[in-house]
């Protein structure tokens, strides 16, 4: 059985995480997800089984597509039992055309909500929706 951890400890934990990925710190990102993340980004069609395949993916948005992408700051935070949900946009400029985002040379942003499972304080699923 999983000890509970405290909503404020989960709240810390996601923003440890937007931190991490807005720094291009794929290192610290992979020590907090599981090697089972669970990944789908519902509206935009593609999903993911473990954690290596989704850093490859950030890693290769980071550098080739997006390099400027970042989270923007929380626009509302909820926590609820292992469960969190953020609400922040999202965005950059494109170096490549993005199918429904932006042409190459564009500056875009998203409104995104973003839906992280824990277990303990493990990232086992990671839903983004926007």
């Amino acid at each position: 059985m999983t000890t509970q951890v405290p909503p404020e400890r989960l709240l810390e934990l996601t923003e440890t995480l937007v931190a991490a990925y807005n720094a291009k710190d794929f290192e610290r990102l992979a020590q907090m997800l599981s090697p089972n993340l669970k990944f789908c980004h519902h509206n935009r069609g593609f999903a993911f089984d473990t954690r290596d395949e989704f850093i490859d993916v950030l890693r290769t948005f980071a550098s080739d597509i997006v390099p400027d992408r970042r989270l923007g700051p929380a626009v509302r935070v909820i926590a609820s039992g292992h469960t969190v949900l953020r609400e922040q946009t999202w965005g950059g400029t494109a170096r490549t055309d993005i199918a429904g985002m932006a042409k190459a040379g564009e500056h875009f942003t998203i409104d995104l909500a973003t839906v992280l499972a824990f277990k303990g304080e493990t990232v086992v699923e990671y839903h983004d929706y926007g």
